[in-house]
């Protein structure tokens, strides 16, 4: 029926697992793989990847992982559209014109989301020619945006079932995914890592059957610290991306509180993004300069020293103009494990962790001079600081280890899975 779309092995979109005839593998979609901010997501990869016959589809781009069996799809091959949208409205004419029936009914919000649509469509057919003739067991999209529609793509055209992971940015920036709804009627299930997001989700139609809340996690535990005597300066750690979110400007005025008090202390933020230059020139205008370090982004291991060398974690949260907002930051659980005290404010996904006064401090007020005086309470509270310690490091061990949550997430994918047929699908 119709010619067959553009061979893709010059492209490298073959699988080495599929050209050596080995068992149908899971399709594990990402937008991209690995990033430098994402190691949370590489973690995971590498435990599902030692249960799984596991495929990554990295659909923009990404880094370095020579360990790992990771698909780049070269921009290029969005070329080769051309040849196949013609196949596919011949082959699954349904398929492809329901597609882009949602896409004009759920118009993206922003142009960001514009983007992420269209190229999670465009990449999901590009895919379709090599799950059509060597069908996966599973598919499993990382982020509800790009890699879901990727997903969404190749299930309405191949019949593949897929599951997807849906997150705060995937929910709430801009109104959220213009796809969502949709992507939750068809995925089999979801899986989410904070209940807030599971709260959103089922306000989005998604029945509570349908979501698996199944939390991120460390790789392995680091030598939990004892907090020191509140001698010397204070040391603050923040670490993300320079994003509205994340709150720096208000953890700026943090810092500038505390100058005013005469209170010797010096902060990291270790980061980078799109407002470090705005952050940077409030630091000069508080002249906060000798106090506050921008490190920009840092890989993992030289990340380690400042968890060992630091008093206090904070976390400065909003939700930004867009509606996006953190769900529990990774870094969060990371500074339990290291033994730091925790200080928040008391956003819904950070307070699954957060505890106040029993695994971390809430900011109980909205004012920088309120958040100084209950920093200085923690910092002169040395028995209060020790118990904080203990007791946010059982909850990173209870709740927070790689190993066990992808386990949890491994054992559905593959429960999930149902025979596949025999033989390419013609």
């Amino acid at each position: 029926m119709g010619s067959s779309p553009q061979p893709t092995e010059g492209l490298g979109l073959r699988s080495e697992a599929h050209t050596k005839g080995q068992a149908p593998e899971v399709l594990y979609l990402c937008t991209t793989f690995p990033r430098l901010s994402e190691t949370f997501v590489e973690r995971e990869v590498r435990h599902l990847h030692k249960t799984l016959p596991l495929r990554i589809v990295s659909i923009w781009k990404g880094g370095e992982a020579p360990d790992l069996p990771v698909q780049k799809i070269p921009l290029l091959a969005l070329l080769t559209l051309f040849g196949r949208i013609p196949f596919w409205l011949l082959r699954k004419p349904s398929g492809l014109l329901s597609l882009l029936q949602l896409f004009f009914h759920r118009f993206p919000r922003s142009f960001l989301n514009l983007e992420e649509t269209l190229l999670g469509m465009g990449m999901g057919m590009i895919l379709a020619d090599q799950v059509r003739k060597n069908r996966p067991a599973w598919i499993h999209a990382i982020w509800a945006t790009a890699p879901t529609t990727a997903a969404l793509t190749l299930h309405k055209l191949t019949g593949v079932s897929f599951s997807f992971g849906a997150h705060a940015y995937d929910l709430f920036q801009d109104g959220g995914d213009c796809l969502l709804r949709e992507k939750i009627r068809a995925a089999s299930w979801i899986r989410t890592s904070t209940l807030a997001s599971k709260q959103e989700l089922i306000a989005r139609g998604a029945t509570p059957d349908k979501i698996v809340l199944i939390r991120r996690g460390l790789q392995e535990l680091p030598d939990r610290q004892t907090p020191r005597p509140a001698t010397g300066k204070v040391r603050l750690l923040s670490i993300g991306r320079l994003v509205a979110k994340k709150g720096y400007s208000e953890f700026i005025e943090l810092c500038d509180e505390l100058r005013k008090r005469g209170v010797p202390f010096n902060a990291i933020i270790i980061g980078d993004g799109p407002l470090r230059e705005e952050l940077q020139r409030k630091i000069v205008e508080r002249q906060l300069g000798s106090f506050i370090q921008l490190t920009g982004a840092l890989p993992r291991p030289e990340v380690e020293p400042y968890f060992q060398n630091s008093d206090l974690f904070v976390f400065t949260g909003v939700v930004s103009k867009d509606g996006d907002r953190d769900g529990l930051p990774n870094v969060v659980p990371e500074a339990l494990a290291h033994g730091l005290p925790v200080m928040v404010r008391p956003a819904l996904g950070v307070l699954e962790a957060i505890t106040h006064e029993e695994t971390g401090v809430v900011f109980e007020e909205e004012t920088p001079s309120d958040w100084a005086d209950q920093l200085l309470e923690v910092w002169e509270d040395h028995p209060k600081r020790v118990k904080l310690s203990e007791t946010g490091r059982r909850w990173v061990e209870e709740n927070f280890l790689s190993q066990n949550n992808t386990s949890l997430l491994a054992e559905k994918i593959l429960s999930s899975q149902s025979p596949p047929p025999k033989g390419p699908q013609r």
